[in-house]
């Protein structure tokens, strides 16, 4: 059964994309930008078929970064790009992570992006967040092993610090998004921190 699935995904997704090859588009860019979204989209739905939860995981930060080199070699080679995801995807070292071993998007990018990047993690010391579905819940409280209360020490409500001090070298506990528990050191993941005393959610009206 899921065998037969797959074979008609991929028959009606390749049919598609011959499909769009046909197509006259007004820019060779859009052209080759909706080209790759579909091949993206037919890859990774096939990949729901086979593998786990944690390697699908893994394929898709794998995917993530192909795609920014594609736009950073044939769309926008001479552009800078400003990058914003969840802290797991972009963090330089996830393998080393823990709680939560995988390698990253970051992780899976050639040597001379790597090289090029300056990477920022994003942390709240309390407030409240949205899960992917839009739920609001409550940042998990922390303590004197957590990076987040060490960070509460700024005297400012929002704050950028840099992973260079001997703190950076020292493995902390930490809550990924507020709630995922891990425990890695700073300057191993990231360049920089940008910290926030307090957050909320943003909520927008999609009616209008």
């Amino acid at each position: 059964m899921r065998q037969n699935i797959r074979e008609e995904m991929e028959s009606k997704g390749m049919e598609l994309i011959e499909e769009l090859k046909q197509h006259c588009f007004p820019d060779s860019k859009i052209y080759k930008i909706v080209l790759r979204t579909m091949e993206n989209r037919v890859n990774y739905l096939k990949a729901t078929l086979e593998k786990s939860f944690s390697k699908l995981f893994e394929y898709r930060d794998a995917l993530m970064a192909k795609n920014l080199e594609f736009l950073a070699q044939e769309i926008y080679p001479n552009e800078k790009f400003i990058i914003w995801a969840h802290n797991m995807h972009i963090s330089k070292n996830t393998s080393a992570k823990r709680l939560s071993a995988y390698k990253s998007f970051v992780e899976n990018l050639s040597q001379t992006i790597k090289e090029k990047s300056f990477v920022l993690g994003l942390y709240a010391k309390e407030g409240k967040m949205l899960d992917y579905t839009g739920k609001e819940y409550p940042i998990k409280k922390t303590n004197k092993k957590h990076l987040e209360s060490l960070l509460d020490h700024s005297p400012y409500q929002n704050s950028f610090i840099q992973c260079n001090g001997n703190w950076a070298q020292k493995k902390w506990r930490a809550y990924e998004g507020g709630g995922m528990p891990t425990s890695f050191v700073p300057a191993q993941q990231y360049d920089g921190i940008l910290f926030f005393k307090y957050v909320s959610p943003a909520y927008f009206d999609v009616e209008e």
